[in-house]
Parts: C-alpha cells; structure tokens; sequence
C-alpha cells in the first residue's frame, strides 16, 4: 500500500507543479523501511498512464458492447423476419382458400343465373 510520508495526507494538498520529490513509503522489507522519492514528473507520467489505460478500457468495453447489441438486434431482425414470412404465407393460404371458395360460388350463381335466364325466355314466350 502506497501512503505518503507527510502530515497532510489529503490528494488536493500535494502540489504536483513543484519540482521538489515526494517521499512515499513503499513497503516493509525484512524490518526496514523501503521508500522511494517519487518526482512530479513520475506522478504525471503515472497518471497519464493511468489516464490512457482507463480510457482504452473504456474503448474496449464500449465496442464490447455495440458489437454484442449489433448482433442481437441482427438476431432480432431474422426472427422478426421469420415471422413475417410465416404470417404472409398463412395469410396467402387464407386468402387462397377464401378465393377458391368464392370462384367456386361464383360458378354456381352464373349457372343459376343461366337457368334463370332460361326459364325466363321460357315463361316470356308463353305468356
């Protein structure tokens, strides 16, 4: 763990513009203390480091993420296309079926109307 050897411990009380290095404490090695002077220039540096590696993170999660909601809506759209299809034919199986059955009646009312038409002339010419 990483903790400045100073009093004030507060982030916005270091001064990253001075030139003057930072003692932080590094670690506990085998009884003694191990510190390194950390300059500003480091901390900058580590900081755009850091800057860097969270925004390509950020990148990385992000074309994650379009790329998976651009293949569930490629998926959606072939199911929703899948269901089209199918109700279009249903549909033109309906609508065949409804044709077939009104040729067929249609058929039967032209004869009818033919023998009407027949009878008519008939009963005509005897009265």
């Amino acid at each position: 763990k990483v903790s400045p050897n100073r009093k004030d411990t507060e982030a916005s009380n270091i001064s990253l513009t001075s030139e003057k290095p930072i003692k932080y404490t590094a670690a506990q090695v085998g009884g003694e203390e191990l510190e390194k002077m950390i300059t500003t220039e480091e901390v900058s540096s580590m900081q755009q480091s850091l800057k860097e590696q969270v925004e390509k993170k950020i990148e990385t999660v992000t074309k994650d993420m379009l790329l998976e909601l651009r293949e569930e809506r490629r998926a959606e759209s072939k199911e929703l296309e899948m269901l089209l299809l199918r109700q279009f034919r249903l549909q033109m199986a309906d609508i065949s079926s409804v044709i077939n059955t009104l040729s067929s009646r249609f058929t039967e009312l032209e004869l009818e109307n033919k023998k009407l038409r027949m009878e008519n002339e008939r009963l005509s010419k005897l009265f």
